[in-house]
């Protein structure tokens, strides 16, 4: 089994959508305010490696089409914006909220 089950046409749809954006990012025209309208908001995130050492952050994620609202989530980073107010995952574009540092001392 991999990342989409074996939905091959879905995993499809996916990679394509990421090969858009990342030619976008490449050329400085994404993310617009349209890619990011709907994007989860990943907050009180962290940088983390995954279990391959890839870059991730890990953190609670607001409601959206591939995710449960509060839910803890790891992200791996495809793209990142240099001032962290954004990044593209494989699955789609995320907002990034307040980091955990800005948590730290507080419940």
């Amino acid at each position: 089994m991999c990342l989409f089950g074996n939905d091959l046409a879905v995993a499809a749809q996916y990679m394509r959508a990421l090969a858009d954006d990342l030619d976008l990012i490449a050329a400085g025209a994404a993310p617009t305010k349209a890619h990011l309208a709907g994007a989860p908001v990943i907050s009180r995130w962290r940088p983390e490696l995954t279990d391959s050492d890839d870059a991730a952050v890990s953190g609670i994620v607001s409601s959206g089409s591939f995710c449960t609202a509060s839910e803890r989530i790891q992200v791996e980073i495809v793209a990142a914006d240099p001032d962290l107010a954004w990044i593209r995952g494989l699955l789609g574009w995320y907002r990034l909220g307040a980091p955990e540092s800005e948590f730290d001392g507080r419940n």
